[in-house]
Formats: structure tokens, C-alpha cells, sequence
């Protein structure tokens, strides 16, 4: 065994345990020199004999010997390796008890330190105070002296400029000493400004003075604004400490003011160029003035109140006209929105003076004062022009003239006695192309304009009265949608719906008034809760615009009713005239044993008829409308029906071709889509079936169903028509 085998990692208990099996194996398998001799003499032997003797070669205790001496090896083995083990453990103990002593001795050597550090500062602060006592009697002393020295040297500069000649000073002349002469000639002019004027000796020094002073302030400036032509940061630096103390310190910033926005101005948007400028210029100022905060508010005001306000005025010139006032609205809501928004990003990245609503007021007051105090008189005047002008472009493109409307039972009454006097008293209603003057594209243009009104009103008006000139805006959009396009169109539409004695096929187009009426309404209150309701919401406007509305909505619907009821009435009528026209009594009284067709000519023509109407409604109406027509239209359909069935007298031949006029109708009427109007009709139906029944047969037909839910003089009503009901005695038939 290899005790390297138990160093491996990982180590497999199984794997070395089936190696050493197989290494004892092979020792004890392996072919001694005689097996060699005796291979040849065995080649012929049979394979299962092989087989058997090779598995006879195993012997079990040369296997168990090898596991004993194994686990023999591995016992030592273990030995060994305990012993190793306590002689690192015995190691490991001295080594910790070595540096523990290591680092208790360090610690009283650091507490040693420590002692001397307190001692060497209390040292120390015992000289640092006896220097400094020093230094303040030095000082008390040199100050005095070096006082006396400069004032010395200050009046002898200034007796200079008391002579009769011009003085002329190499210091303030040298141009590479121009700080030293400006320190100079500040302090001498603080001197000459102590001289008393009324000599005239003191007041040429006082002049002369004030020349030089003037002289050096301009060779300053001058040097600064070359320093920042040429981007000399540390220059313009240097001289803006020397000016600080001089009077023409303010004039330097209004002249850098005036140099940062020179050329800065090109092409492009002016805001993105405003707030570029703005930042870049910030950082220069940060770096070059001391009082970099205030600098760069009186920048940005001037940058505000001066380009910014003229590229404004410039862009938002007193429109003329409709197209300019609107252009002129939009150029306002643009212009001041991307102002506001230039304020909000300078406010937050400049931080000027601590106050983030400097900007804003500087933007609202300065900037669009004027503008913002006019501009919801111009959106009023501009919707009420723009909207007016719209509709009156859509009554010429059809060549109309709006007409004065008499609403009420007046105008009901002209009506009647024009339709039956065919005297022309008001408009002439035969003269009517059906016509619905109702625009979806008007509409949306209108709707769009107001859309765009709110918004604007959202951006130029203060949140406290938002929602009164919003409600505002609202009124006009009802008084010209709603009240003269769509009323008008509504009231136009009633007045020539068609009369109900017509014996004409009336004109339908109320129902295209309807329709176009039912889109617009939509459209008009999807922006009201898209556009206006998050505005008056929570507001005193909003009871106000919801009454309104729903107001407004009440009336509309009671109209588009009666127009409704109106054009109904006019079909039934029509329907009624078509029977009566059409229907002849030898129809269901032929007098032949044969029948000559399916259904009768009057069938027909009401078929065709009630075909095309359903058509149209379906394609008209929708939702509730369309419902509440087709179930009323059926209704009264089956009445008409029913009336007309009752006024003739049937022979058997006539009550079959009436029996398929009634199929025709329920197939027809199935296009109604109602269940309970299908019902009418097949009950109909049955009760034709009374007019073809045996005599004898007719008592339990009518207990049948669906007859037994009728009543009885309803029933007798339809077996009167027979032509043998006399003959057959059939008004017994209840009496047995």
C-alpha cells in the first residue's frame, strides 16, 4: 500500500477499498514459468473447463491477510500522525504564550509614548503662548512705525500733485507695476477726498487726483476685458480683486454683462441658447468674482429684461385677424411654456439668491406681464370669431342661410295647414331635399380649436383662476356647438320631419340627423371629462358646468324623441296608406277553388317597404336609439297589421293567401331582432289559422296554444271574418 494514496483529496473510502482488493488479487492470479509450460498442453481443453479451473485459482485468505496487514499499516500510520499532531498543538501553545508577553510589553511602551506625547504638548503650548504674547508687543510696536512710514510716502506723492506742473510718476506710468500703482492711487484718493475744497490749491490736487484715479479704473477695465477676449481666467481674477475696492467695480460687471452676450444670440432656438449662456457664463463668474451670486442675478436679469424680452415682443406681435389671432395664441402658450420651463432648469441649476421663484416672477411680471393680462379677452374674442366663422364657411359650402325656427306648438300648427292647404306660410317643406345640416368634421374642428384653448388657458392662467375662465370657455363652446349647430340642426330636422298623412314614402333624414347628433354629443363629452373636468373639479365651477350639461343634454334628447316619434308616426302612416292603396277585398275573397299567388300585392310592397326602413335605421341609429326604435316599430307595425287584417271578410282561398301574407310579415319582422315582436306575429299567425279551420275543429284550436292566453272576444273578433261564420253558426260556438 502507497500511504500517498490517503493524502488525496477528496478521498474515497469505497475506491481505496476495492483497489487493495485488486491489487491482492493480481498477486495471487499471477502465472507462475510451469502455467507457461502446461499453456500448450491444455489448448485443447474444453471453455467451461478453463472457465471452472481459473475460478478454483481465488483464495479468501491471501485476501484477508492483505486487509489485516492493511489495517495494520494504517493503525501505525494513525499513530504517527497523532503524534505529529500533539507535537504542533505543544508548539502552538509557546508561540501564543510568546506573543501575548509581545503584546503586553508593546502596550506599556505606548502608554509610556503617550505620557511623553501630553508632556511635549503642554510644552508647546506654553511657548505658542509666550510667542504670540511676543508677537502682539512686536506688532505693537511696528504697526505705528510702518503707519507713519506709508502716511509719510502718501504725503509725498501728494505734495506732488500740488505743484503747478502736471506730476509725472514713473509708478503709476509702468505698465508692469499696475497693481502697485492702483493700491496707491486708492489710497491716495481716500486722502484727497479728507481735502477741503474751498482752496484753490486743494481742489486742482483734488482734480489731479481723481484724473489719475480715473486713469487707472480705465487701464483696469481694459485689462480685464482683454483678459476675457483672450479666456485669461487667472487675469480677470487678479483684476477683479484690485477693482473691488474702487468705484467703477459695478461698471465692470455691467461691462462683462454686456461682453458674455455678444454674439451669443445666433442661430436656432433662442431658449436652448438663453440657457446654454446662462450655464456657461456661471461657471466663469464662479470662478472669477467674488460675489459670484449676485453677478449672475443681475446677468440673468439683464439676459431676461433685455434679448429674451425683445425676441418675446418680436415674436408676439398685435395680430390682425382671425388666422393671426390664432397663431398669435399659440406663439404666446409656446413662448411662455418654454419660458417657464428655461426658469424652472436655471432655478435649479444656478440656485440664485436661495429664492426659486426669482425666476418665475421675473418671467411672468417683466417678460409677459402685458401679455398674460390681455390674453384671456383675445382667446374669448378669438373662439367667438373662429367658431362662428367656421359654421358660416360650412352654411355656404351647402348654400344655406340660417333660418329664424319658431319652436313649440306653433310651429306644429303652420305645419299642418301647410301640408293640407300646400299654402307656403313658412318654409316649404315639399321644397326639402332632406338635407341634415350636421357636420362630424365641423364638429371636430370646433372641439379641436377648444381643446387647444384649454390648454393654453392651463398654461397662461394662474391655478386660482383656472376654472372660472375655463367655465368661461365652456359657455361659448355650448352657445355655438350645441345650442347654434346642433340645436339648429335639430330644430331644422323636426320641422321637416314628415307629416303623419303622407302618401308619399316620408324622408327618413331625421335619423341621419340622429346619428350625426349621437357622434357629435360623444365627441362634445369625451373632452368634457378629458379637457374640463380635471380642471373645474373640486372647484365652484364644477356643479355649475355639470348642471349645464346635463341640462343641455335633457333637451337635446327630448327633441331627438319627438323627431323619433314624428318620423315613426310618418312610416305607420305611410304603411297604413300603402295597405289601404294596395289591398283590394277580392284578395281574400276571390271567389275561385284555386290559388293565384303566394301573397298578395299589398304583402309585397309593405315587405319591400318595412325592408328598407329597417335597413336604414339600423344604419342610422345605434345603442339605445336603435333598440327602442325597432321595438316601438314593430309594435305599432303589428297593429297596423292586426287593424288591417279585421277589416275584411276571408272564404277559405283568401284566408290562405292571408295566412302567407302573415308568414311574409313574421319572416320580414325577424329582421327587428326582438323576441317579444316575433311572439305578436306568430300569434297573429294562429289566429289567421282560425279563418281556414274546420267548423268542427275550431273550440279546441282556440284552447291551444298560443291561443288559450287570448281573450275570448279577440278570438270570436278574427272567427267573425269567416265567410261561413253565419252559415255554420259559429256565433254558438262559445255557447256549448
Amino acid at each position: 500500500m502507497s500511504l500517498d494514496e490517503l493524502s488525496q483529496d477528496p478521498f474515497n473510502v469505497d475506491e481505496f477499498v476495492e483497489r487493495l482488493a485488486w491489487r491482492a488479487n493480481q498477486v495471487q492470479t499471477k502465472p507462475s514459468i510451469a502455467d507457461h509450460l502446461n499453456r500448450s498442453h491444455n489448448e485443447g481443453t474444453e471453455v467451461g473447463e478453463s472457465s471452472s479451473s481459473s475460478q478454483s485459482q481465488f483464495d479468501a485468505m491471501i485476501l484477508h491477510g492483505a486487509f489485516c496487514s492493511t489495517i495494520q499499516q494504517l493503525t501505525e500510520y494513525g499513530r504517527k500522525l497523532d503524534k505529529k499532531a500533539q507535537g504542533l498543538e505543544t508548539q502552538c501553545i509557546d508561540e501564543e504564550a510568546q506573543q501575548r508577553k509581545k503584546v503586553h510589553n508593546l502596550l506599556k511602551e505606548n502608554q509610556h509614548a503617550f505620557q511623553n506625547f501630553q508632556e511635549l504638548d503642554e510644552r508647546i503650548n506654553i511657548v505658542s503662548i509666550k510667542v504670540v504674547h511676543l508677537g502682539d508687543q512686536l506688532e505693537s510696536v511696528n504697526v505705528p512705525k510702518a503707519r507713519n512710514v506709508e502716511a509719510l510716502h502718501m504725503m509725498k506723492y501728494l505734495n506732488l500733485y500740488f505743484s503747478e506742473t502736471e506730476p509725472t510718476l514713473e509708478l503709476i506710468n509702468d505698465p508692469f507695476r499696475l497693481e502697485e500703482a492702483a493700491e496707491f492711487i486708492q489710497k491716495l484718493h481716500m486722502i484727497a477726498q479728507e481735502l477741503p475744497t474751498a482752496d484753490p490749491k486743494f481742489e486742482r490736487a483734488k482734480r489731479r487726483v481723481e484724473a489719475a484715479y480715473s486713469a487707472i479704473e480705465t487701464r483696469l477695465m481694459e485689462s480685464f476685458l482683454n483678459a476675457f477676449n483672450f479666456g485669461e481666467i487667472d487675469e480677470m481674477k487678479r483684476i477683479c480683486e484690485i477693482l473691488r475696492n474702487f468705484k467703477c467695480y459695478n461698471d465692470l460687471i455691467d461691462k462683462f454683462i454686456v461682453e458674455s452676450q455678444k454674439q451669443s444670440f445666433g442661430s436656432g432656438d433662442t431658449l436652448t441658447n438663453v440657457e446654454q449662456l446662462c450655464l456657461s457664463t456661471a461657471d466663469l463668474v464662479t470662478q472669477v468674482f467674488f460675489n459670484a451670486e449676485n453677478v449672475m442675478i443681475k446677468f440673468v436679469t439683464n439676459v431676461y429684461t433685455g434679448m429674451l424680452k425683445a425676441h418675446i415682443d418680436e415674436q408676439l406681435q398685435v395680430p390682425v385677424g382671425t388666422e393671426s389671432a390664432k397663431d398669435y395664441l399659440t406663439r404666446l402658450s409656446e413662448l411662455y411654456h418654454g419660458t417657464s420651463n428655461l426658469s424652472a432648469v436655471l432655478a435649479e441649476k444656478l440656485k440664485l439668491g436661495g429664492d426659486t421663484s426669482f425666476l418665475m416672477k421675473l418671467t411672468k411680471i417683466n417678460l409677459f406681464g402685458t401679455y398674460l393680462s390681455t390674453y384671456i379677452s383675445k382667446e374669448y374674442k378669438y373662439l367667438h370669431e373662429k367658431t362662428s366663422s367656421t359654421l358660416n364657411k360650412y352654411y355656404d359650402s351647402k348654400n344655406h342661410s340660417k333660418r329664424q325656427l319658431q319652436a313649440g306648438g306653433f310651429s306644429d300648427v303652420i305645419r299642418g295647414i301647410q301640408a293640407k292647404t300646400h299654402f307656403n306660410i313658412g318654409l316649404d317643406l315639399e321644397g326639402h331635399s332632406g338635407e341634415v345640416f350636421l357636420s362630424q368634421e365641423v364638429a371636430i374642428s370646433i372641439l379641436q380649436d377648444f381643446k387647444l384653448a384649454y390648454v393654453r388657458c392651463t398654461k397662461l392662467v394662474s391655478s386660482k383662476d383656472l376654472p372660472g375662465y375655463a367655465a368661461e370657455i365652456y359657455k361659448i363652446l355650448v352657445q355655438y356647438l350645441c345650442s347654434e349647430f346642433i340645436d339648429y340642426a335639430i330644430e331644422l330636422a323636426l320641422y321637416y320631419c314628415p307629416l303623419p298623412d303622407s302618401k308619399v314614402a316620408p324622408n327618413l333624414h331625421f335619423l341621419a340627423a340622429v346619428s350625426d347628433t349621437s357622434a357629435i354629443v360623444y365627441l362634445f363629452e369625451k373632452q368634457f371629462a378629458d379637457s374640463l373636468w380635471p380642471i373645474v373639479m373640486r372647484s365652484t365651477q364644477q356643479d355649475e358646468c355639470t348642471l349645464a350639461k346635463a341640462s343641455w343634454m335633457e333637451k337635446y334628447e327630448m327633441k331627438l324623441d319627438l323627431g323619433l316619434e314624428r318620423t315613426l308616426m310618418a312610416i305607420c302612416s305611410y304603411i297604413r296608406n300603402l295597405l289601404t292603396s294596395q289591398q283590394k277585398r277580392s284578395d281574400f275573397k276571390p271567389g275561385t277553388s284555386e290559388v293565384s299567388m303566394m301573397h298578395s300585392p299589398a304583402c309585397a310592397a309593405l315587405v319591400g317597404y318595412v325592408s328598407a326602413t329597417v335597413t336604414e335605421i339600423k344604419d342610422k341609429l345605434d345603442g339605445r336609439n336603435l333598440e327602442g326604435m325597432l321595438v316601438e316599430y314593430g309594435f305599432r307595425l303589428h297593429k297596423i297589421i292586426y287593424e288591417h287584417l279585421l277589416q275584411y271578410q276571408y272564404d277559405s282561398i283568401g284566408a290562405m293567401l292571408a295566412i302567407c301574407d302573415v308568414n311574409e310579415y313574421r319572416t320580414c319582422i325577424k329582421q327587428l331582432g326582438n323576441e317579444h315582436v316575433i311572439q305578436l306575429f306568430d300569434v297573429l299567425h294562429s289566429l289567421c289559422n282560425l279563418l281556414v279551420v274546420p267548423p268542427d275543429n275550431l273550440r279546441q284550436v282556440c284552447m291551444g296554444e298560443p291561443l288559450s292566453l287570448l281573450e275570448k272576444p279577440t278570438l270570436h273578433q278574427f272567427i267573425q271574418l269567416r265567410h261561413d261564420y253565419k252559415s255554420a253558426k259559429l256565433a254558438n260556438l262559445w255557447g256549448k
